[in-house]
C-alpha cells in the first residue's frame, strides 16, 4: 500500500501511484497515498493507513528495531538486504525514510517485496488458524477492495466489497472500485477440474494455467478472455569472482550465444519479451533506468544473437573450442533448468 499522488517518475511498488524520491544512493524517501483507510473491523476500526503501519511491519518483518528481535518466518527479502538495512525511520504522517549501508536496485527491490506482505501476510498469519477466526469474529483487516467474510480450509474463501477502498478505475475516474459487490473462490486442487467448470461456465477465473493447456484453450474455448501475468522464476548467475567467469570476454560470449528471440517464440509461445531489460525497469514497475532503444548500438550489440562472434571472443579469452563447467543447483523444490 505504499503509494503516493504526487507524480515522482521513480516508482518501484505493483499499486499504482507509488513513488519514491532519492536524496542519496543509500536513502530513499517513500512517499504514501493519503486517504487510504483500513477496513471498518478492530483494533484499527477504519482509521487511515499512516506511514507508523509500514514501519510497524518493517520492524516485524525485519526483526531489527523497536523491540522485534528476528526476522518474521514471512520475510520475502533475502538475508543481504536484511543485513544492508540501517533504518526505517517516519518524518511525516505519510512519509517513511529507509536507509541502507549500501544502496542498490536489489536492495530496493527486496523492501519492495516485504512491503507488498504487509497486509496479505497480516491476513495469512490468522487464515492459518481459521477455524479461530470465524468462530471468535476475530476477523483480519485489511485496506484492499474486498473484506474476508468466510473461509473453510482447503475448501473456499468469500468476500464482500470493500466500500471505502480508495481505488478508482484509471479508464472511467469517477468509478469507484471494486465493481463486483461479492467474490466467491473455491480451491480446486486439480487444474484439469478447474479448466472444465471453467469452460462451461461454472466458475469466471483460473489462475496459474500454463502455456500448452493456455493455447489449447484459444482453439477449444476462444470466447475465453487470456490475460498473461508475470511469474516468478529461478535463475543462475554467473560467479564473475571464478575462471571462466572472471574474463568478461566469457561473460560477453555467453550472452551473444543465447538466441533469445527464438526462446521467446518456441520455448515461452511469445509470453515474454526478448529484449533485455535492468531491474529498474522490469521487475520494479518502470520509469525509472534506461530502456534497452535508448542503449548506444555497440551495448545493444553485445545483447544480440551473434554466435560468431561468441567464438572468436572465447577465442581470444583462451577457449579456442568450449571450456568445461559445472553447475551445482538444488532442486528442493523440483525445478526446470
Amino acid at each position: 500500500m505504499l503509494s503516493s499522488s504526487s507524480s515522482v517518475r521513480l516508482k518501484i511498488c505493483r499499486q499504482p501511484g507509488h513513488q519514491l524520491v532519492e536524496p542519496d544512493v543509500n536513502d530513499f524517501v517513500v512517499v504514501l497515498r493519503q486517504n487510504v483507510y483500513w477496513q471498518n473491523i478492530a483494533p484499527v476500526n477504519g482509521r487511515q493507513f499512516t506511514a507508523a503501519d509500514v514501519v510497524y511491519d518493517m520492524d516485524r518483518m525485519y526483526g531489527s528495531w523497536r523491540g522485534f528481535t528476528t526476522p518474521s518466518p514471512y520475510a520475502s527479502s533475502d538475508v543481504i538486504s536484511r543485513a544492508a538495512m540501517n533504518s526505517v525511520t517516519i518524518t511525516a504522517p505519510w512519509t517513511i525514510d529507509f536507509h541502507w549501508t549500501t544502496g542498490n536496485p536489489e536492495n530496493i527491490l527486496e523492501t519492495q517485496l516485504d512491503q507488498g506482505q504487509l497486509l496479505r501476510i497480516t491476513l495469512l498469519q490468522k487464515l492459518f488458524h481459521c477455524g479461530a477466526i470465524l468462530t471468535t469474529g476475530i476477523m483480519p483487516s485489511v485496506t484492499g477492495p474486498f473484506i474476508l467474510t468466510d473461509f473453510v480450509d482447503s475448501s473456499s474463501a468469500s468476500f464482500v466489497r470493500n466500500t471505502t477502498y480508495w481505488g478508482t478505475d484509471e479508464r472511467h475516474p469517477g468509478n469507484k472500485l471494486p465493481y463486483a459487490d461479492n467474490v466467491h473462490i473455491l480451491i480446486i486442487p486439480q487444474l484439469p477440474t478447474a479448466l472444465a467448470a471453467l469452460r462451461v461456465g461454472k466458475i469466471d477465473l483460473v489462475e496459474n494455467n500454463g502455456i500448452q493447456s493456455a493455447n489449447s484453450m484459444k482453439t477449444t474455448n476462444p470466447g475465453i478472455i487470456q490475460v498473461a501475468i508475470p511469474q516468478a522464476a529461478e535463475g543462475m548467475a554467473l560467479c564473475n569472482a571464478q575462471a571462466p567467469f572472471n574474463n568478461l570476454q566469457v561473460r560477453e560470449a555467453c550472452q551473444l550465444a543465447q538466441n533469445l528471440p527464438l526462446i521467446t517464440q518456441t520455448y515461452y509461445n511469445n509470453t515474454v519479451s526478448p529484449i533485455p531489460q535492468t531491474l529498474t525497469l522490469s521487475t520494479m514497475g518502470g520509469g525509472w533506468g534506461n530502456p534497452y532503444p535508448n542503449w548506444p548500438a555497440d551495448l545493444q550489440a553485445q545483447y544480440a544473437y551473434n554466435p560468431t562472434l561468441a567464438k572468436q571472443l572465447l577465442a581470444q579469452a583462451g577457449f579456442p573450442e568450449w571450456f568445461h563447467y559445472r553447475f551445482a543447483w538444488p532442486i528442493i523444490p523440483p525445478i526446470l533448468i
